[in-house]
């Protein structure tokens, strides 16, 4: 309670990410991208990019819309959050400017105007980090 709320962000976060942990430790996810996507700026030029993936379909625009968050507690947000899996790969952005397929469907991914069906494989089991 050293910040001043009712409730500890950390401590709902890292209880959070014990009860959804079992939805994504596998090298597969299926579900329903939100029309939204991950560009990090570490190491630029070269950045890593990819989808933002819930492990479930149906309508997940809310997981990556923080405008329609207005009222929600921090629990809902927080699980939000946690829901989505980051799928990455280093590039070069100059690669961008010469075409690469991977990131052709991210950028459909984004600019959908509804959730997309999508699977991902990845080269090794998806993990939580809990960073305090």
């Amino acid at each position: 309670m050293l910040c001043g709320k009712l409730r500890c962000p950390i401590i709902a976060k890292a209880k959070l990410v014990v009860k959804s942990s079992s939805l994504i430790s596998s090298e597969r996810v299926e579900g329903s991208t939100p029309p939204g996507s991950f560009v990090g700026r570490i190491g630029y030029p070269k950045v890593y990019v990819g989808p933002m993936l819930p492990p479930y379909f149906g309508n997940t625009k809310i997981l990556d819309t923080p405008e329609l968050w207005v009222g929600k507690s921090i629990d809902e947000i927080i699980e939000y959050r946690l829901s989505l899996i980051r799928g990455k790969i280093r590039m070069n952005i100059f690669d961008a400017i010469k075409g690469n397929r991977l990131l052709d469907l991210v950028q459909e991914l984004s600019m959908s105007i509804s959730p997309v069906d999508s699977e991902a494989i990845f080269k090794k089991k998806t993990h939580r980090r809990n960073i305090f």
